[in-house]
């Protein structure tokens, strides 16, 4: 009959694995620095956010004219948001709630989070933002369309679908990231014995 070492019972029970926690701390601080920024210099004089706002009007103008090519679209922009209108009626709106940025953010510093630092981060991150904007433009774009033919599940499809259909994109993107660099890890760890 064997007895179980106490040291190993103990490793068990210690707590949290040191790169988890590593993990948790430093997105603690990212997410504690980020508010602090946004909220005292980011937000208050629209640095970012009136670009963003602006640029995604436009160009989500641009789309549904596209789609819409019978109809006169076009984007209008003030203090706060950028509206699109069809025909001379206002169509949808866009806040800087709705430009993208806070994704923009979170997705960045979850990567940045990450022990993994090595040559693909960098074209991770910049393929990951354009492809976040380009499917939060086509939310806009689709949006705008359903909302000018009337479909009975505007808001639905617009807060808890398209929702759904962003976050489990940039979940995807992280798991990507994150499996793509385990398993560089394991094979040179591998290659090191």
């Amino acid at each position: 009959m064997e007895f179980a070492s106490p040291h190993r019972d103990r490793r068990k029970t210690k707590g949290i694995p040191k790169p988890i926690k590593l993990f948790m701390i430093k997105a603690a601080a990212f997410y504690s620095l980020w508010s602090l920024i946004y909220a005292f210099i980011l937000q208050p004089y629209r640095i970012i956010d009136a670009i963003l706002t602006r640029n995604l009007g436009m160009l989500t103008a641009s789309l549904v004219q596209f789609i819409l090519p019978g109809h006169s679209v076009k984007a209008v922009h003030d203090t706060l948001t950028s509206s699109v209108f069809i025909d001379g009626d206002l169509n949808i709106f866009i806040l800087d709630g709705c430009n993208g940025f806070e994704l923009y953010v979170l997705y960045v510093g979850f990567v940045l989070c990450f022990p993994f630092k090595n040559k693909s981060t960098l074209a991770f991150i910049t393929l990951g933002l354009l492809s976040i904007f380009s499917i939060n433009l086509l939310r806009c774009t689709i949006l705008s369309y359903l909302k000018f033919h009337e479909i009975t599940y505007f808001n639905i499809i617009h807060h808890y679908i398209f929702t759904i259909i962003v976050y489990s994109f940039i979940c995807t993107l992280w798991y990507r990231y994150l499996m793509g660099n385990v398993r560089k890890a394991v094979i040179e760890s591998r290659c090191s014995i």
